[in-house]
């Protein structure tokens, strides 16, 4: 018979639940069943060596890596391009226009002559 303090936190038994609880235990006599026969060396399987998955990895990584290559030698630009695409001329329009030009424009407050730091 087993108590807990809380759920799953066993306690251990009294001198006198061992008593008891040899009592109520089932006699068991010196004869053992035999093994049940099976596999000898059997590995787990779903279970990949370390060496065969970082093989794995950089057979891979090659792999896209040579991909790459073969996918640049199929897809090469043309060599007379332009390297902008031309602007087509702008249509002359009625609306006005507006020029922006930098300008410098003074004012009549007083120049700063502190300035605060901290």
């Amino acid at each position: 018979m087993s108590r807990t303090l809380a759920p799953g936190i066993p306690v251990r038994e009294t001198q006198e639940e061992r008593n008891l609880n040899a009592e109520q235990r089932p006699v068991t006599t010196g004869e053992q069943r035999p093994a049940k026969p099976g596999p000898k060396s059997r590995k787990p399987t779903g279970r990949t060596p370390a060496w065969a998955l970082k093989l794995g990895s950089a057979l891979f990584a090659f792999a896209i890596f040579g991909g790459s290559f073969d996918y640049a030698s199929q897809h090469l630009a043309t060599a007379n391009a332009p390297l902008q695409p031309t602007v087509v001329a702008v249509a002359a329009s009625t609306e006005p226009t507006v020029t922006l030009s930098p300008t410098l424009s003074t004012t009549t407050r007083a120049p700063v002559t502190k300035t605060a730091s901290s």
